[in-house]
């Protein structure tokens, strides 16, 4: 049985690349997914942490309340990745303290009414 591609088959093909051919790639890898997406512009576009840590705070709170409502699959290590994947690409300190202890307002729908998520702790909104 022989042996499985790897990162050094991957990162030999990729440094015999032109530099047109190397941003080609970038630029698919930007259009496959959203992660994809959120990392490139948290490494590369130097925009404010205000910009950038919402992409992140949502992979984080959906697994817990989805947008289409009720409880989710409490996956935290969705939450874990998303956390991991920011500090990778950012090495901000701070916005990964602000993602591991939120002091974020946001409002999820749920069944019955709306959650008001504020400071980690869950309640019913007035509303």
């Amino acid at each position: 049985m022989g042996k499985q591609p790897g990162w050094n088959d991957v990162k030999r093909a990729v440094s015999q690349l032109g530099q047109k051919d190397a941003i080609a790639l970038i630029h698919d890898l930007f259009k496959l997914s959203t992660k994809n997406r959120d990392y490139l512009l948290s490494r590369f576009a130097s925009l404010p942490r205000e910009v950038l840590l919402p992409a992140y705070l949502k992979r984080m709170v959906e697994p817990f309340y989805p947008a289409r409502g009720g409880i989710g699959d409490l996956q935290f290590a969705d939450a874990r990745a998303a956390i991991k994947e920011y500090e990778q690409a950012t090495h901000d300190v701070q916005g990964v303290l602000d993602l591991m202890l939120p002091s974020w307002k946001t409002e999820m729908p749920s069944r019955n009414n709306t959650v008001l998520l504020t400071n980690g702790f869950t309640t019913p909104s007035k509303g």
